[in-house]
């Protein structure tokens, strides 16, 4: 995101110099430089026992598009006092992230609670974070004890107010305490109690009545619940002069509105102004005259529009905004459809199933898949098109938004209820007007991480001259190398780093001159720490994600000793040579087209991209990765050779990366065992710098980086399976999270093997494309 200094002061200077300036400038601003992201999370399942992993896959959208902001996402898991469970962290990869959290098997209280965000949401209003309660099912002795009911009654007129003369829908909500709906009704009294009009309840404890208030009048709400309680509610006080608006149903493709106004209304309501925004982006604005009559009739054509929530805002002669209005638009542009076939299912014990998924666009799409027991509960009340349309935009909870997407009835006058009774994502309009921009406190993290170090104390010494080495020791001792400017004040970055769990850094200064007994350095992750310390929940074996105790692999009088098990050296060496010796045609080529050329006999493990994996990963053959992003490499293909690069095992595919240039030497190593491979070992000019890092360090530190992947274990039997002894009652028994299909994979075969009860199939689909458009599919197999 390009946010220049001087497209600032533009924009504040042009939306500044006079009183009332029309905000267009600055709403252009907010949705190109402080787009907003949103989150929704496909979990495996509804329900879970204590002990059980929940797997899920994040899916973040910008607007109305798959999000580019953000390269990282975080997890934070409470319990029901709240208390910090774990905090994980994510790498965005095509808009989605892939992550779990394994429930401990002590758990009590009945859920746990998952709050999603990206850094920059941080930036925002946090009512807009993804926060999900997810029940943790436990024994129940039966012994339940009804709450007391607390009923909270709310008005709300269309568009903010009422007026005085005017007539307004007046909408309503009734909830109890844990936010479920409430069934009443009741009637509209003035304060010398004479009736008004009745009104009740008709959607998920929502409704509406036409109200016009008169001058010089109170009104009061007298309602009964469901259980029979009595209440009475005041209704909000009345404005004595302005305009208000009202919104009718939506037919021939258009939006239809009125505004109407007082006849002796002040002169600064005979002139609106109404905007219209989507994702801060403004798509519908008009000049209304009402100097002539008192109200008027517009619409808004609803084709080019996409689907999601509109705030409709009236600003009077002035450009100052007084009535807010949101509505949902269907234009019917928001879902793509996949097709899920049924190609062999198999409902006896561990029986083996094969189902296909089929997208007939060409456009890349990522995607998740569950498997579960049919008979498991089931909480249809959100999905991936309610989430990322209709709840990440408004205030509140909303009580089953699935139901507008995929209900077969015509749910739009419940929907429009919603609108009416829950807050929106409401501008500061002074602050807009004005031309004043949100605080941004947290940059996003547009790259996956960065490593950023300072030595300690400051003292201001370093020149361009000093550089740090750091080596990079991954948990499976594979290495990185890289150098590094200091700066003056002693700090010192590397971007573009990507590793999983955590890592070793060594570290060697140039200059140990400058150095002395107080000298420290401190080398953290861009990513996001916890906010709040973990938590034990009372169980000593429970191990909850934390950084690992990892410790340098062997200290041997201050030098680090490498565990190599990779390669070993043979009795019988068939050869070894230097291959920059052998003539400079070798220099400028890769090693995998140089052993190609220079190795016909041998096949070496080719590393065959998988399609369904798209993960960044490592970089010169570490578990480290700086500024590349690749497919991962599946199982290498069958060879009769091992491939190591400086004690690394690698794949053919891995070397093409690695030029000659680089390259020391190669040595033949013959296989110690009837098992085992021959070895082909290629030593580079990195393994000496490494030694010397290694052998003069300076320190070393322990850093963070994201939460170890974990993989869904998908069970599967041979032919004979019903002849294990162990039980099998899995509820989950598919879990992909990481498929991607484009115009040349429109189709991917999954299979998966029955439990020992399971008489059913539950099926979820949930995705999103490059164009931003969703799809949802469910289907109940038996």
């Amino acid at each position: 995101m390009n946010r220049s200094l001087s497209t600032l002061l533009a924009i504040f200077f042009l939306a500044g110099q006079t009183h009332g300036q029309a905000p267009d400038p600055v709403l252009n601003l907010y949705a190109n430089q402080y787009e907003q992201e949103k989150v929704h999370i496909h979990f495996d399942k509804d329900a879970y026992l204590p002990g059980e992993t929940i797997w899920m896959k994040a899916y973040i959208m910008a607007g109305s598009k798959p999000s580019t902001i953000s390269k990282s996402i975080y997890f934070d898991w409470t319990d029901v006092n709240g208390n910090l469970l774990s905090h994980s962290i994510a790498p965005i990869i095509e808009s989605g992230a892939s992550s779990s959290f394994a429930i401990p098997p002590a758990m009590s209280g009945g859920v746990v609670h998952v709050k999603a965000y990206t850094k920059w949401m941080l930036n925002f209003d946090s009512t807009f974070l993804y926060n999900k309660d997810i029940a943790v099912l436990s024994y129940s002795d039966g012994n339940v004890f009804p709450d007391k009911h607390f009923i909270n009654l709310q008005f709300f007129p269309e568009g903010g107010d009422l007026v005085n003369g005017l007539s307004s829908v007046l909408a309503f909500e009734a909830i109890d305490q844990h936010g479920r709906s409430v069934n009443i009704k009741g009637a509209i009294k003035t304060g010398k109690y004479e009736m008004v009009d009745s009104f009740y309840t008709s959607h998920e404890g929502m409704g509406s009545v036409n109200f016009r208030p008169a001058a010089n009048e109170t009104y009061t709400a007298y309602w009964r619940d469901e259980f029979g309680e009595n209440h009475s509610t005041p209704l909000p006080l009345a404005k004595s002069s302005g305009a208000i608006i009202r919104i009718h149903a939506p037919h021939d493709n258009a939006i239809h509105f009125q505004l109407e106004r007082l006849a002796d209304c002040p002169e600064n309501f005979k002139s609106l102004t109404v905007i219209g925004t989507m994702q801060h982006q403004v798509v519908y604005k008009s000049t209304i005259e009402l100097s002539a009559k008192t109200a008027m009739d517009q619409s808004i054509d609803m084709n080019s529009l996409p689907s999601g929530t509109m705030q409709l805002t009236l600003f009077d002669s002035h450009m100052m905004p007084f009535a807010e209005r949101m509505i949902f638009v269907n234009s019917h542009q928001h879902q793509f459809t996949a097709r899920l076939n049924k190609d062999a299912i198999n409902f006896n014990k561990r029986g083996k199933n094969e189902i296909s998924i089929e997208i007939p666009d060409t456009l890349t799409t990522n995607l998740s898949v569950s498997v579960t027991d049919g008979g498991l509960a089931v909480d249809s009340t959100n999905n991936i098109l309610s989430d990322l349309l209709l709840s990440s935009d408004v205030k509140g909870s909303i009580i089953n938004p699935s139901r507008y997407f995929l209900s077969k009835n015509d749910e739009s006058a419940g929907l429009d209820l919603v609108m009416l009774t829950h807050g929106w994502r409401r501008y500061k309009w002074e602050d807009v007007i004005a031309g004043k921009l949100p605080a941004v406190k947290y940059q996003a993290d547009t790259e996956y991480m960065s490593l950023k170090g300072q030595i300690l104390p400051n003292s201001n010494t370093y020149n361009s001259s000093d550089s740090i080495a750091l080596l990079f020791i991954a948990k499976d001792r594979k290495k990185h190398l890289t150098n590094l400017p200091i700066s003056s004040n002693g700090t010192f970055i590397q971007k573009g780093v990507f590793f999983y769990d955590s890592m070793q850094v060594v570290y060697l200064i140039n200059h140990i001159g400058r150095l002395n007994t107080n000298t420290s350095v401190n080398i953290q992750t861009s990513l996001l720490p916890p906010s709040l310390p973990l938590i034990r929940a009372g169980e000593a074996d429970f191990q909850w994600n934390r950084i690992p105790e990892v410790i340098l692999e062997k200290e041997n009088g201050g030098l680090i000793m490498e565990l190599n098990n990779y390669a070993r050296q043979a009795a019988g060496i068939t050869y070894a040579f230097t291959p920059v010796n052998r003539g400079d045609q070798a220099k400028g080529e890769n090693a995998a087209h140089y052993l190609q050329t220079n190795f016909a006999d041998l096949r070496f493990p080719t590393g065959v991209k998988e399609r369904n994996d798209a993960v960044p990963t490592e970089s010169r053959f570490a578990s480290y990765s700086a500024n590349n992003t690749q497919l991962q490499n599946a199982p290498a293909s069958k060879s009769n050779v091992n491939l190591s690069v400086d004690g690394n095992l690698v794949t053919l595919d891995e070397l093409k990366q690695l030029s000659m240039k680089e390259v020391l030497y190669i040595k033949f190593l013959q296989k110690t065992s009837p098992k085992d491979l021959p070895t082909l070992l290629i030593s580079t000019r990195q393994s000496i710098d490494q030694n010397t890092v290694m052998n003069n360090k300076t320190g070393f530190a322990i850093v963070s980086g994201y939460s170890p992947l974990k993989e869904f274990c998908s069970t599967q039997y041979a032919d004979n399976a019903e002849d294990h002894e162990a039980t099998d009652f899995r509820s989950t028994l598919y879990w992909n999270s990481r498929i991607i299909v484009d115009k040349d994979h429109r189709k991917v075969k999954l299979v998966f093997y029955n439990n020992d009860v399971t008489n059913r199939f539950r099926v979820v689909i949930e995705g999103m494309n490059k164009a931003g458009k969703l799809v949802r599919v469910e289907e109940l197999i038996k």
